[in-house]
Order: structure tokens, then C-alpha cells, then sequence
């Protein structure tokens, strides 16, 4: 079922964890049904602007999916209000960057850019209170350290 032009229900579900380790990813309120639109909508406007296809790696994520994966116990995900994602043809840096000098949001973080996987990009949509954070998310010994901007 689309959602908009260029994302379907199932892109804003999809989950590798929940997938491999069998667990259910399925919204349980229409309150998530309804943001899962809202981030399908935010996304269309973002591929509109930047002209190129965008792979969501994660939106929602059940609480069994959020803690299978370490997320933190207050994730954005778990209301569907934050996507994970790639651009086609394009380092998740420039679109970090992009995306903070364009875009309104609530959060942005550039995730691991140093990886093998070269990481992605996390977007928290606009609308919880607050001012908007940027930060840099890296592995230092084995665990996540979060860092304000993108240097």
C-alpha cells in the first residue's frame, strides 16, 4: 500500500533485525498508523527537493524490535517519528549536511560515516518540543559515542 508517490507502508515497517530474529514489527495504535504517514510524507518532500530515490532502512520499530536493536528506551522510532536512510548516489555526509542546511527536523544525526557500510543518516521529524539537536555518531570501543555537529 502506498503512502505517497515513492514509499509504501511496508517501506516504513521494513526492519532487517525484525526480520532475522522473527519478531514482529507491526503497528499496534492508529496513533503510529498516522505517523508512519506523517514521516512517509516528510521522506516524499525530502526525495522531491533532492531529486534522487531514498532507501529506508528503519522507521518504525516495535518496542521488541527497538530493544533488539539497542535503541534507546525513549526512540523516536517507536512512535515512527524517526527514518534511517540512504540516498541513492550520494554520501550520507552531503545528505546529513543537506538535510540540515534544507530541511526542518527535530534531529539529525549522521550515523557511523566511517564504517564500512559508510552508516546513514537519522532524521527525527519536526514537532516534538525542543530545539533541534545535530550530532555525530561514532564507535569508540565498542560503543556508541554521540558528538554536537558533524565534525
Amino acid at each position: 500500500m502506498n503512502l505517497t508517490e515513492n514509499f509504501t507502508r511496508a517501506e516504513m515497517l521494513v526492519s532487517a533485525t525484525a526480520a532475522r530474529k522473527g519478531i514482529s514489527n507491526e503497528p499496534a495504535s492508529p496513533e503510529i498508523e498516522a505517523n508512519l504517514l506523517r514521516s512517509a510524507q516528510y521522506m516524499q518532500q525530502l526525495r522531491d527537493k533532492l531529486g534522487k530515490p531514498i532507501h529506508i532502512l528503519s522507521c518504525y520499530r516495535s518496542p521488541a524490535v527497538n530493544k533488539a536493536v539497542g535503541g534507546a528506551k525513549t526512540s523516536a522510532h517507536m512512535k515512527a517519528l524517526a527514518i534511517d536512510f540512504t540516498v541513492q548516489g550520494q554520501s550520507n555526509r552531503h545528505t546529513a549536511e543537506w538535510v540540515r542546511d534544507n530541511f526542518d527536523y527535530r534531529q539529525l544525526i549522521l550515523e557511523f560515516p566511517d564504517s564500512a557500510s559508510g552508516g546513514w543518516v537519522h532524521v527525527e521529524i519536526p514537532g516534538r518540543a525542543g530545539n533541534p539537536e545535530i550530532l555525530l555518531a561514532t564507535k569508540i570501543g565498542g560503543r556508541t559515542v554521540y558528538k554536537t555537529g558533524f565534525a
